[in-house]
């Protein structure tokens, strides 16, 4: 990958970043008013989803060279 594509792809993955805390904040103060407690048993369900999701499916990087993390994707 080019630096050039590299700056994009981070700015992409910065805007992702903002607006999904900008719609998070969004959510979360109805969502207490709306359903309570409840609220912490739908994101303890989702972050359960998202280890599993990122155990099963992202390889492990640490210590590989640039080259050989390329060849994995």
């Amino acid at each position: 990958w080019s630096l050039g594509t590299r700056a994009t792809g981070m700015s992409i993955a910065a805007i992702g970043n903002w607006l999904f805390n900008f719609a998070l904040g969004l959510f979360v103060p109805p969502g207490f008013k709306n359903i309570t407690y409840k609220i912490f048993i739908i994101f303890g369900i989702l972050c359960f989803g998202a280890a599993v999701q990122a155990f099963f499916t992202y390889p492990e990087t640490c210590g590989k060279t640039l080259e050989e993390i390329e060849e994995l994707f």
